[in-house]
Formats: C-alpha cells, structure tokens, sequence
C-alpha cells in the first residue's frame, strides 16, 4: 500500500500517513504525486530523507515566504551524497517512457545547432531539463504543447544563461581555474530557476540572480564540490558517450544526461509541491 511521507521541516523525521493526508492539519491542497506511479518517480538510493524538499512549497498563510524558501534550499544543499548509479538508473527508466519525446527534442536541438540557432538549440535543452522535473514531481502524464515548453519561464532562463556565461567566461580569462569553479558551482541554477522561479500561487519565488548565489555558496563546502565535480563528469562522459556509439547515440545519451541533472537536483534540493511515495 502506498504511503505518503510529507516533510514539512527538514529537521523533522517523516512522518507516515496511511489515511487520506488531506485530513491532517497543515495541508492546503496539496498536489500529490500519483500512488501508482512507477519507480523512477521515486528518490534514489541515495536520497536523503530528512533534508529533503518533497513537501510543498508554496505561498500560502501558512507556507514559508521566499526568504525561508531560499535558505531551506541553501540548507538542503549543505550536505550533498550522491547516488551515482541510483541517479543513472533512475534516469533511464525516465528516458524508456518517454523516448519519442526526448529523441526528437534531441534531435531537433542537433539540427538547430548545426546551423548556428543557438537560441532555438537552448529552447529544446531547456524544455528537456523542464519535462523532466516535471515527470519526477507528478510522475506519468501526457505531453502536451502547454507542459513541454514553459514560455513564462524562457526569458528568464535565457537571462541567467547568458549571466552565468558571462561569468564564466571572465573565470576562464582569470587564470582558468575560477571558470571551472562556476561551471560546476552553477550546475543546478538553471533546474533551480526552473522549478522554484514561480511558486505554485503564481507569486514570484527564486529570482535569477538568487538561483546562482544559491548554488554558487553551497559549492563553496569541500565535500560539495567533490561531488559536483563527480557529478559533473559522469554526466560528460554519459553525454559524449553517444559519439562512440556511431554519432546517432547522442540522440539517447545527451537526453539521458539532461534528466541525470534533473533526477540529481530533486535527491538534493527537492521539488515544489512534491510528495515522496512509499511503494
């Protein structure tokens, strides 16, 4: 039977409700992800419970206020373990569900790359990383044209885009090794601008420059950055595989490598509105 584990603190041990959940105080209409919904919609392994972001975040009277939401995600970010194998085998059974999706995406966005559209190239990468946070927070559901491009949330993707390329830019012409730094340190800033730019009301949650300050100082921990720079390579190397496998296995290895992203940053800094599910 499934169970539904909300974590309305990070600091507090889940709580297991075997009865509707919505009879308990503190729930204001939740969105629940789907009891039967498939494995991969669950955390890996490696997911650590407790500091967890699978309860909702939103605006309401008895929410937090952004300024809460953005040191719960700097909390949850101060502690990083990753499941390497969980994240790729959960990515996967992703990717299996919904192949046609991410084949033509992908190749769309290496057709658009070969003719120098650089911005169309960054819409289909985009929408990929944005699906997949939304399959891992709702589980199955159709595609539609409405939920495989977010056209609100383009802008200020494209914005922060091209700030941190900026400054990454300006970290490789100082000596290189300040470029490598933010290229990892900013690895989740853009699922983080996806998922938490706009909280469920509508209000505005994390902003473009919150989203890199954010990712930015939870690198700055040792431990941190070791596993982001772990991270950072399996995912290379799962993206580039495809250039071994005859060229036409980008188009299952750069997909997969998007949803890795996205599977990382939910074991680490959760998702909104999420709920975990105990199969």
């Amino acid at each position: 039977m499934a169970q539904t584990t909300n974590t309305l603190y990070p600091t507090v041990a889940p709580t297991y409700i075997a009865t509707n959940p919505t009879t308990q105080p503190g729930y204001a209409s939740p969105v629940y992800a789907n009891p039967t919904a498939p494995v991969y919609a669950q955390p890996s392994s490696g997911f650590d419970h407790q500091n967890s972001a699978t309860t909702k975040l939103s605006s309401s009277s008895d929410s937090e206020s952004t300024s809460d939401l953005k040191d719960r995600l700097v909390h949850r970010g101060s502690g990083m373990v990753f499941d390497f194998g969980g994240i790729l085998s959960e990515s996967w059974e992703i990717f299996k569900k919904h192949p046609c999706f991410y084949v033509s995406f992908t190749l769309l966005a290496v057709i658009t790359a070969c003719f120098a559209l650089i911005p169309i190239t960054l819409l289909f990468i985009i929408s990929m990383l944005d699906v997949s946070l939304n399959i891992l927070r709702i589980g199955d559901h159709e595609l539609t044209r409405s939920n495989i491009i977010r056209w609100r949330i383009v802008c200020p993707v494209f914005g922060q885009i091209l700030i941190m390329s900026v400054l990454i830019f300006i970290g490789y012409f100082c000596l290189i090794i300040p470029g490598i730094y933010l290229s990892i340190a900013f690895m989740f800033a853009t699922p983080m601008l996806l998922e938490y730019y706009e909280l469920e009301d509508g209000q505005q949650g994390v902003t473009i420059m919150e989203s890199l300050k954010i990712t930015e100082q939870v690198s700055r921990n040792m431990n941190n950055f070791i596993q982001l720079f772990i991270l950072s390579v399996i995912i290379q190397l799962v993206a580039s595989a495809g250039f071994l496998l005859f060229i036409i296995g980008m188009l299952v290895t750069i997909p997969l490598a998007i949803i890795m992203q996205a599977v990382a940053f939910r074991d680490i800094f959760g998702l909104r509105g999420a709920y975990q599910v105990q199969v």
